[in-house]
């Protein structure tokens, strides 16, 4: 997958950077096939929620939405108030 060797190397990076418990990865399956994802990262009382994303083939679904419930679910439910949605391209 191109991209992917790059995507490792930031992740580790942040990975090394970050406590633990302020990085949160979700994944989004389909018929056992990962296809969409999204990382929340920690900051005090809120949340940035980033790296929402889906298989191309398997855009247009409700994937990201729902991995994106999902993060922000689990924040609330870490006691979270808010959240910023950083978007790109």
């Amino acid at each position: 997958i191109p991209g992917i060797a790059q995507f490792k190397i930031f992740v580790e990076y942040l990975a090394k950077r970050a406590s633990s418990d302020q990085l949160h990865f979700f994944i989004g399956y389909y018929e056992e096939k990962p296809v969409a994802t999204s990382l929340i990262i920690d900051h005090a009382d809120l949340v940035g929620l980033h790296w929402v994303g889906v298989v191309p083939q398997y855009r247009a679904h409700g994937f990201g939405h729902a991995v994106s419930c999902a993060a922000l679910s689990d924040s609330q439910s870490r006691s979270k108030k808010q959240a910023i949605l950083l978007a790109s391209d």
